[in-house]
């Protein structure tokens, strides 16, 4: 185990951090966040048969907002995004809420994209390489005020 996770760039890192933080499933986040104060529900698939189809369920909490895709086929569940502005938010990584431009780029290098007020990181996923997840901070005045994931569908 020590092996593969030596083996991993800084950035897989902290793509997969909400997959340990979170979880994959909303009663993953329930345990972690406790109830949301907020819940949303899209309907993905066949047009006038809602039910019929997946779903994405939004939790919302007072510094998290975390989106599951729901598979009702297979009854299965996979975290597809996270935005956070907590600083005490869990990443396995410096790259935090509240840490400088300076020690992200320390920690992960260039990213594939950067502005004033953003930076955005990419991986490619292992079983589809043709997809990437991705980690955007949000930046203010150089400082690090919020991480966006979005995990490939």
């Amino acid at each position: 185990m020590s092996f593969l996770v030596a083996a991993l760039t800084a950035t897989q890192i902290l793509i997969a951090a909400p997959l340990d933080a979170v979880g994959t499933t909303r009663h993953d986040a329930v345990k972690r966040f406790g109830e949301p104060v907020g819940v949303g529900t899209d309907f993905v698939g066949t047009p006038g048969e809602p039910t019929a189809g997946d779903r994405v369920v939004t939790l919302d909490y007072p510094k998290t907002q975390v989106r599951i895709y729901e598979s009702a086929p297979d009854a299965s569940s996979r975290l597809i995004y996270v935005a956070t502005v907590d600083e005490k938010f869990t990443t396995r990584s410096a790259v935090r809420v509240g840490v400088d431009r300076g020690a992200v780029l320390r920690e992960l290098g260039g990213p594939e994209y950067e502005d004033d007020d953003q930076l955005i990181y990419a991986s490619e996923r292992a079983d589809d390489p043709s997809k990437s997840d991705r980690v955007r901070i949000v930046l203010e005045k150089d400082h690090v005020i919020g991480l966006e994931w979005t995990f490939a569908k």
